[in-house]
């Protein structure tokens, strides 16, 4: 871990740069797909296109976007290689989502940080999730660790079991079962609609968890710095956010290996479709790697994610944590490996202050 506050905030707003870059890269490899996505979606009241989705919101004037984000997501799906991985995006997202609500309702934590948590998911599902995180979260954390700078204890690390249960609820509610309605359609009026909600489901992630924590405890919300927390409660908290890392890390891992036994029984020659990625020059567009552009987008999306918790990972633990989470993402794959990194974490974080003044 980086042992001076001030050093760790200068390297998390390093973070920036990447993700002005990544976003480059994303922009760069849609051109293909640009004039079919601004042509399918100029003409949103004409009934006679009925393969795509004309109605988004009551405003007319809001709905093209929605309309170009939900036609690059057909793109994907349309293609085999890029339907297995958006289902590897949309499960390490699942898991970074869960980190995002965690720290946010840490004792240490910010209102800001629980009040920007929903922007920044609602930006990552339009402008891509690899592009939001590091221009918000890391630095948004860096400057959260070193405005507690002096404030190191598990008083601070705590986050109460009901909010833990509230995130739980919304990961199984408004991410998981959101994120497997467009692989559950049965019609392409049933696809359409599902990758709508699609977009919509860090509103519904974001109430699904604000909904149950005042429900169960709304206190939790409060940080009230007089509030005193027994070593009890922080063992309990670590307990409780284990559990959810340890769920999060089966359920990846689950999907994870679905996916490459799905490959192989597609037979789809990963190896030659990524050996045509390495071998494109950086900036050469989709056409020229061989893969579909909106696959291309996909897979760019994915590695800058697992290379931004990567960054995380080694701000925060050194480079032992960046090589306990890099191991972890080569043997469980990216979302299993984000969440056994932070089961890890957790345990760490807790043994480290156990000893300490509560």
């Amino acid at each position: 871990m980086i042992q001076s506050s001030f050093d760790f905030l200068l390297l998390s707003l390093l973070s920036i740069p990447f993700s002005y870059v990544n976003y480059l890269f994303l922009i760069e490899s849609i051109k293909p797909l640009t004039p079919l996505i601004q042509q399918a979606c100029r003409r949103l009241q004409d009934l006679s296109s009925l393969d795509i989705r004309y109605t988004y919101s009551l405003i007319a004037k809001l709905n093209s976007f929605p309309c170009s984000v939900t036609k690059l997501y057909e793109e994907v799906f349309k293609d085999a290689f890029g339907s297995v991985l958006m289902a590897s995006l949309l499960g390490a997202t699942t898991t970074a989502v869960a980190v995002l609500s965690v720290e946010a309702g840490r004792k240490h934590a910010y209102r800001i940080q629980a009040l920007v948590v929903p922007i920044i998911l609602l930006s990552g599902n339009t402008i891509g999730i690899s592009v939001i995180l590091p221009l918000v979260w890391i630095p948004l954390n860096g400057i959260t660790q070193y405005m507690n700078r002096y404030k190191n204890s598990s008083y601070h690390n705590y986050i109460h079991p009901f909010r833990v249960l509230a995130i739980m609820a919304a990961v199984i509610f408004g991410q998981i079962l959101v994120s497997a309605l467009p692989f559950m359609a049965k019609t392409p009026s049933q696809f359409r609609t599902a990758l709508t909600i699609l977009q919509l489901g860090p509103i519904m992630y974001s109430t699904i968890e604000w909904v149950c924590t005042f429900l169960s405890r709304s206190s939790c919300f409060a940080h009230d710095n007089q509030q005193q927390i027994t070593r009890a409660d922080a063992m309990q908290s670590k307990i409780f956010v284990q559990q959810l890392y340890m769920t999060l890390t089966v359920t990846n891992l689950i999907l994870h290996y679905g996916i490459i036994a799905n490959v192989f029984l597609q037979e789809l020659n990963v190896v030659q479709v990524l050996a045509s990625m390495l071998r494109a020059q950086p900036w050469m567009t989709a056409d020229s790697t061989g893969l579909n552009a909106a696959t291309l987008y996909i897979c760019i999306n994915l590695i800058a994610l697992v290379c931004t918790f990567a960054y995380w990972a080694a701000l925060d633990g050194g480079l032992d944590g960046l090589i306990l989470y890099g191991l972890s993402c080569l043997v469980l794959g990216p979302g299993a490996g984000l969440a056994a990194y932070c089961w890890v974490r957790e345990q760490s974080k807790h043994d480290q202050y156990s000893l300490g003044k509560i």
